[in-house]
């Protein structure tokens, strides 16, 4: 296991840190930890959180703060991290629209990547991305892959309504906002899946780990797909690749 640090988080929560990259390995290590964390400490640890590259875990009142510390780090030093496919995760395939009505940043992009559009949606629906957290609006994925022929800044002045479902790049990262935001992200494409529904019992689609890529569609397959989300008549489970 690569070198981690365990500090404290507040009164009542830890810091589990590796070195801060977005690295694929580092991330293997924070979701095998979380997991294990989560599982072996499950009287003492009510919540476990895993990022890009550290676990804040958030303990109970009745654990001793210090001592837990310990503990942990005594344990820690005695694991080796389980191989990949022993981490249980799903692998999307998610349709995205990249055509004008969907993509009112796609233009933008290509001029500042000396790029058409079409390599814009080649090099975008080519990688497995992995979602490395969720963060900023609830059931955001952040997701790591992006190529480097894709990395843009961020814009200078953010938009101040993002449609629910717009799929953008934000400098070496890409990401779908679940609803109507602010947002600073250049958008190219726009998602039909709902990736929140504060209403289930697990409100976000995505969660750390799982696996993405993205299919180009057409505005009438858009369409098409949203009409069936919104009469309930969507399998959620079609997407995932076996």
């Amino acid at each position: 296991m690569k070198q981690l640090t365990i500090s404290t988080w507040g009164p009542r929560a830890l810091l589990l840190s590796w070195d801060p990259n977005i690295d694929l390995s580092i991330h293997r290590e924070v979701m095998f930890v979380a997991h294990w964390v989560e599982t072996q400490f499950s009287e003492e640890v009510l919540e476990v959180v895993p990022a890009y590259h550290s676990v804040a875990v958030y303990l109970s009142e009745d654990t001793e703060i210090t001592r837990f510390q310990a503990t942990l780090s005594a344990a820690l030093q005695k694991k080796t991290v389980a191989s990949e496919k022993d981490l249980k995760s799903n692998h999307y395939m998610l349709p995205v629209c990249y055509e004008n009505s969907y993509a009112p940043d796609m233009d933008a992009v290509a001029n500042a990547l000396d790029r058409s559009r079409s390599e814009i949606i080649k090099l975008h629906t080519q990688p497995i991305y992995t979602v490395y957290g969720l963060g900023f609006l609830p059931g955001f994925p952040y997701l790591g892959g992006l190529p480097t022929s894709l990395h843009l800044a961020r814009k200078n002045v953010p938009a101040t309504n993002l449609q629910a479902g717009s799929v953008g790049i934000g400098g070496k990262q890409t990401g779908i906002y679940p609803t109507e935001s602010p947002g600073g992200w250049h958008v190219i494409g726009n998602c039909p899946i709902p990736l929140f529904a504060a209403e289930k019992a697990e409100p976000a689609l995505l969660k750390p780990g799982d696996r993405i890529q993205f299919r180009s569609i057409s505005t009438v397959e858009w369409e098409s797909i949203s009409e069936a989300v919104h009469s309930r008549n969507f399998e959620t489970e079609k997407l995932i690749v076996e």
